[in-house]
């Protein structure tokens, strides 16, 4: 028989629904990929807007003296009103600046003589800095080792009343710092540590927060490999510092 006269044609391409589904899906991927770019360029203004001024400062921080007072002498006179900073008339109103405040982002003569100046020719500064950086060093070393400790005790000791007190302790957090200043003052006094570095560091030592974050994470660590670990005859010291610790890198 012969093919070409009492045979209709055959439809060897794709059914139309298939069609249709293919010519939907494309469509709707391109809206995604469009919605996706708006997010992206939304984040990625807000976070200039956001991060603007810290660049702005870090910027500004190497202008100098003369070129900031010239751009911003409007902001700093409202500061601090009538203060010259060290600057002579020359136009009868005592100012060397305009009445607008001028925004830039490159200095005119980048110069660090501001940094030598706060940091060696300011005692003061210097004492401010260093009592905060020991004060906060001490403070986060503190939380390290008292708040990983407490959380293995939390997070790994079999008591009925661990998960009690835990709670009770996270209370601690819901606190807000003015109902616990005057108790911290009081403790203070009894130990004898007021007008130290001790009255700061130890209750900084012992916050809450850090013990809360670790026993997340401590609780995360098998049990197997702490039962493992009892088995060999270790001791909790050990299974803290061998097998613990290592799994809670993230946390500490």
């Amino acid at each position: 028989m012969n093919r070409a006269e009492g045979t209709a044609p055959r439809d060897s391409g794709v059914p139309v629904r298939e069609k249709i589904q293919v010519a939907l899906h494309k469509l709707l991927g391109g809206i995604d990929n469009v919605r996706r770019l708006l997010v992206t360029l939304l984040i990625g203004i807000l976070a200039i807007a956001f991060l603007f001024p810290v660049l702005f400062t870090i910027v500004n921080a190497f202008m100098e003296q003369e070129e900031i007072v010239e751009n911003y002498g409007m902001i700093l006179e409202q500061i601090s009103p009538g203060f010259n900073y060290g600057y002579s008339e020359d136009d009868g109103s005592g100012r060397t600046y305009s009445d607008e405040a001028n925004l830039k982002l490159i200095p005119d003569n980048v110069t660090l003589s501001q940094f030598y100046t706060v940091l060696m020719k300011s005692p003061d500064y210097l004492l401010k800095f260093w009592n905060s950086v020991l004060i906060a060093g001490l403070i986060v070393l503190g939380q390290v080792v008292i708040g990983a400790l407490a959380a293995y005790a939390f997070a790994k000791v079999r008591s009925k009343w661990v998960d009690v007190l835990f709670y009770l302790y996270i209370v601690m957090m819901l606190m807000p710092f003015q109902v616990t200043l005057v108790p911290n003052y009081l403790m203070a006094d009894w130990l004898g540590i007021l007008n130290t570095y001790a009255a700061i560091i130890l209750p900084g030592a012992f916050s809450t927060f850090g013990v809360f974050l670790l026993r997340q994470f401590m609780m995360q660590v098998p049990d197997a490999y702490i039962e493992a670990a009892r088995l060999d005859a270790a001791g909790e010291l050990k299974i803290f510092r061998k097998i613990v610790l290592p799994m809670c890198k993230p946390g500490l």
